[in-house]
């Protein structure tokens, strides 16, 4: 099995194209290709991420927002692929502007809200890797610009041709 699902990540050009993300190696490749195309599903990054189930719940009535913990009925197969991709692109990725959020998300929040908080980073990044045709661009250097970047929800211009 293991043989025919490497012969598959080699063959498909779009799992080849998530391959190319740090911490997302074949398995995770064909999952997440299986699992997203076709992507004419998806009109905006929001919509996979909501569909992955790594959005919070937001309810609000007269007047009142209360955000509650991520949905259980999503898609738990591409929920589950982008949080465990995550440890291993912190591994793979120390200078990445994922890994910088998340290691700053942790040091606050704890390891599991900031685990999740990057899966959604990424189901975005992915979202315009595909959206566009594009590999995995270089990683951002400064922790501060990084962050910047992160919370306008887009990609810095000047590495990457993809944004929110």
């Amino acid at each position: 099995m293991d043989r025919r699902i490497q012969q598959l990540a080699l063959s498909d050009p779009v799992a080849g194209l998530l391959r190319t993300v740090p911490g997302i190696g074949v398995y995770w490749a064909v999952l997440v290709t299986a699992e997203v195309l076709p992507l004419e599903r998806f009109r905006r990054p929001a919509h996979l991420v909501s569909y992955a189930g790594l959005a919070p719940r937001t309810r609000s009535s007269g007047g009142h927002t209360r955000h509650g913990p991520i949905p259980a009925g999503c898609n738990r197969w591409l929920r589950w692929a982008f949080v465990s991709a995550i440890p291993s692109h912190v591994r793979h990725a120390p200078q990445s502007q994922l890994t910088a959020a998340y290691l700053e998300l942790k040091a606050r929040l704890g390891w599991r809200v900031a685990r999740v908080a990057a899966a959604r980073k990424l189901a975005r990044i992915i979202y315009h890797m595909l959206r566009t045709n594009e590999p995995w661009c270089a990683a951002l250097t400064s922790t501060e610009t990084a962050r910047d970047a992160l919370q306008q929800n887009a990609v810095a211009q000047t590495t990457c041709s993809y944004s929110d």
